[in-house]
């Protein structure tokens, strides 16, 4: 008796242990993966486009329905080789901002990084845009467009648009979707 006692005391315990300590914010405990992107640029007539060719410049960003422009000319950043992958694929990125870039003067474009604040609840909601222009030797664009969406329930989903055209974002690594890139025909 004394056994079912004590057990009963140490569940009691237990319960109001767990109940005293239960998180009052439902904000995720992790901040979502950094989304890094590169770009797979795919010509004709098989050759590559060099370091430098290929520019790319932010020219609009929409956050919680508030439109701001960079500038009427976008300032355009060289893409380059990215020479950090084991792979085969070569991957283009936009020029390293300053001197602690590691193996590569090229880098990612990152798109999702983190939450967008330290509030975020389970029935927040958002649609966040970004748009850039990508410049090519013979003076054509494209346009890139980023689409963040946040959904109740902390589910986020990116959607990436070339020329208003849904592109499939590949994983570069098959156990990590925070590595990706997208396949651009020219």
């Amino acid at each position: 008796m004394k056994t079912v006692f004590y057990f009963s005391t140490l569940l009691v315990c237990l319960s109001l242990f767990v109940a005293c300590n239960k998180e009052e914010s439902t904000t995720p405990q992790n901040d979502p993966d950094n989304k890094e992107l590169y770009f797979q640029f795919l010509i004709q007539d098989g050759s590559l486009f060099e370091n430098n060719e290929v520019k790319i410049g932010l020219v609009q960003s929409k956050e919680d329905g508030e439109i701001t422009y960079s500038t009427e000319n976008p300032e355009l950043s060289n893409l380059g080789r990215v020479n950090t992958f084991d792979n085969e694929m070569v991957l283009f990125g936009p020029e390293c901002p300053n001197d602690n870039c590691p193996e590569s003067e090229y880098i990612a474009l990152v798109y999702g990084q983190g939450w967008e604040n330290d509030e975020v609840k389970e029935d927040d909601s958002w649609t966040n845009e970004r748009q850039y222009v990508l410049q090519y030797p013979n003076e054509e664009f494209d346009t890139l467009k980023i689409i963040d969406i946040l959904q109740s329930n902390f589910e986020r989903t990116f959607e990436l648009y070339i020329n208003g055209e849904l592109k499939e974002v590949k994983d570069i690594f098959d156990d990590s979707d925070t590595r990706t890139y997208i396949t651009i025909q020219k």
